[in-house]
């Protein structure tokens, strides 16, 4: 399976991943996935597990 990597940002303020700055890309990593809609969602699970709420998600093929 491809690799995807993704950089997200978290939604509010008191969210510990929020960073109060223009772009707010604060959370980052990398996924296997046969698709980017697969990317996506394996990005928003890792998000999650770092006790984050995922705002918006950018997901490229490492």
């Amino acid at each position: 399976m491809p690799k995807y990597t993704f950089i997200g940002n978290a939604l509010e303020a008191d969210d510990p991943c929020y960073i109060s700055t223009p772009i707010r890309r604060s959370v980052h990593g990398t996924v296997t996935a046969n698709s980017p809609y697969e990317a996506r969602v394996k990005a928003e699970a890792a998000i999650r597990a770092k006790g984050c709420e995922p705002g918006d998600i950018d997901v490229t093929l490492a």
